[in-house]
């Protein structure tokens, strides 16, 4: 099955959440980029209104 990860063994459950505490902080870190981004387009947006 597509997107699924089978662990037979404690050693592979352990790599497996390692691998995806990597993941999750990439995309954190993706999301905080974009939130950054759009919050400074916003700020200038604002002022330019002005």
């Amino acid at each position: 099955m597509p997107g699924v990860t089978y662990c037979r063994d404690i050693g592979e459950i352990h790599d497996a959440l390692v691998h995806l505490a990597q993941e999750g902080r990439r995309r954190l870190g993706l999301a905080e980029d974009l939130a950054d981004d759009a919050l400074e387009k916003s700020r200038g947006a604002s002022t330019r209104g002005s």
